[in-house]
């Protein structure tokens, strides 16, 4: 059993050792503190709720089969991150750059000479480029021993160069771990592959904190939530440097946090938890909202609850306000600052967004080609397309993988609901508003013009609150039917299958795709 209070003790004593050392290798006191704050204050927050939900003996990582699933999500990823060579999860040479940019104090996006927007060492670029140039998009390619000689050769060179990062946007709170890697092994004169490894490192570990978290509290659509962290490509972004390893696993802990205050528990809840709850949900949503402003569609939830309560109403939309202003005022210097990576998008994005909004048969008809045509792509994606979406799994992989998603659901489907049906529809115009949100997004940004389809959208983009579909759909059977020890059995069994293939083909995939 895992306790609480010893998750308690591992986060303070993490957070204490982000400040110590990056006090000593970073000059931004600023966004270090604030950093900090945020991540720690989250942390703190949510071992209380925890701790409380364990108290009224809501079962959480207590029931066998979430130990086992949270073991399991914590080992295999981490073992993902150790056969997938460095770079080779999407757009993780991009996320690796941002990381580091920080160290520099490059906050802000800058414009620097010609479409460069951040400096790097130039011993690390040289070991960024030679993951990232033989690789990506060749499946027919292996890592070589001169690769891992030329990369393991490399040093700090203490010169920098300018150079364009595309994915430079993110507000950088969350790539705190990363920067810590980095930062930490060059302090301590460790070479640039010892700085990448960190930096997966630290991602991970905040990350397999979240989802420890996220199993503890959430109080409705656990078995689901479950079952959508042990996806492949779940589990292969924890294992990466990518932000897509934080907002996951942060997304999935603030849907936990939600159900708890959506549910009896929450109400019936001493003052002081229920701050601590509410604290926690506000302070993630600006963290998640602020990298990615497609998160501003959780806005509606507290806004729901707070209304339900009928009390101090002026707080909840006093908070919301600010949070959107924040991440509009990043936006908008986001905007002015950086270039599109994508040259055939010749349209401003506010101009391409009014359109969608005033002519919404033709939104419409778009969505339904792009998801006629995409579909199978999505699902694909959304379980695992592993590298640079050049690796996908075995096709029993992805039946298996559905499988698992169904009687998951079917399980929660069974259980008590637990909250009322108000608060599922409201659930439900969130999950569809961010799925409409990810769409327009990358159609304002990354389609061509006169493209019949929305380009650049992957499943894995969905995967964050997807959760909520499990959430959503509880309780539905319950009336018909109640989930009995034989199909919970069963269960617990299909799961273990599932770990039991996934540690048998993943592994073995992704050793003959890269080493043998």
């Amino acid at each position: 059993m895992i306790s609480t209070e010893r998750w308690y003790g591992v986060f303070i004593l993490s957070m204490l050792l982000a400040a110590v050392v990056l006090l000593g290798i970073m000059f931004n006191i600023i966004w270090l503190l604030l950093s900090v704050f945020l991540m720690g204050g989250v942390g703190v927050a949510c071992m209380r709720v925890a701790k409380y939900s364990r108290a009224l003996g809501v079962q959480a990582l207590q029931e066998r089969l979430y130990i086992l699933v949270f073991c399991f999500v914590a080992f295999s990823s981490l073992l993902l991150s150790v056969l997938i060579p460095p770079q080779q999860s999407p757009d993780e040479t991009a996320h690796f750059g941002r990381a580091y940019s920080l160290l520099n104090n490059e906050v802000l996006i800058k414009r620097l000479e010609g479409r460069a927007n951040q400096h790097m060492d130039e011993g690390f670029h040289e070991y960024d480029r030679v993951w990232s140039s033989s690789l990506p998009f060749k499946p027919d390619n292996q890592v070589t021993r001169e690769m891992q000689e030329q990369a393991r050769a490399l040093k700090w060179h203490d010169k920098e160069l300018e150079y364009y990062n595309p994915a430079a946007v993110y507000f950088p709170s969350l790539y705190l771990p990363a920067s810590l890697g980095i930062g930490l092994a060059k302090w301590l004169q460790q070479p640039p592959w010892v700085a990448a490894s960190w930096a997966r490192f630290g991602m991970w570990f905040i990350a397999i904190l979240s989802m420890g978290l996220a199993l503890s509290i959430i109080q409705v659509g656990r078995c689901f939530m479950a079952a959508v962290m042990v996806l492949p490509m779940t589990l292969a972004q924890i294992g990466s440097s990518n932000l897509d390893s934080i907002t996951i696993s942060g997304t999935f802990l603030l849907i936990s946090i939600y159900t708890w205050q959506l549910s009896s528990h929450a109400i019936k809840a001493p003052q002081n938890i229920r701050r601590w709850g509410e604290g926690a949900s506000w302070l993630l949503l600006l963290l998640l909202a602020m990298a990615k402003p497609v998160f501003l569609v959780l806005l509606l939830l507290p806004l729901y609850i707070y209304e339900g309560r009928r009390e101090r109403k002026w707080r909840g939309w006093g908070v919301g306000a600010m949070i959107v202003f924040m991440v509009l005022a990043w936006q908008l210097h986001v905007s002015y600052n950086f270039e599109n990576p994508n040259p055939s998008v010749q349209e401003a994005p506010l101009s391409r967004l009014f359109e969608a909004l005033t002519s919404p048969l033709d939104t419409i008809n778009l969505f339904f080609h792009t998801f006629n045509e995409k579909i199978l792509f999505y699902w694909e994606s959304m379980v695992g397309i592993l590298g640079w979406l050049d690796t996908p799994l075995p096709k029993g992989a992805y039946i298996l993988a559905g499988g698992l998603l169904f009687i998951s659901l079917i399980s929660d489907m069974m259980g008590p609901a637990r909250i009322d049906s108000s608060a599922k529809l409201v659930l439900g115009l969130v999950f569809l508003s961010y799925v409409v949100g990810v769409m327009l997004m990358l159609w304002v940004a990354w389609t061509p013009v006169g493209s019949k389809v929305i380009e650049g959208v992957q499943g894995r983009y969905f995967l964050p609150l997807l959760p909520v579909m499990g959430v959503v759909l509880a309780g539905m059977l319950s009336s018909k039917f109640s989930a009995s020890s034989l199909y919970k059995k069963v269960v617990v069994v299909f799961f273990i299958i599932y770990m039991v293939s996934f540690t048998v083909d993943i592994p073995s995939l992704l050793i003959y795709r890269y080493w043998l």
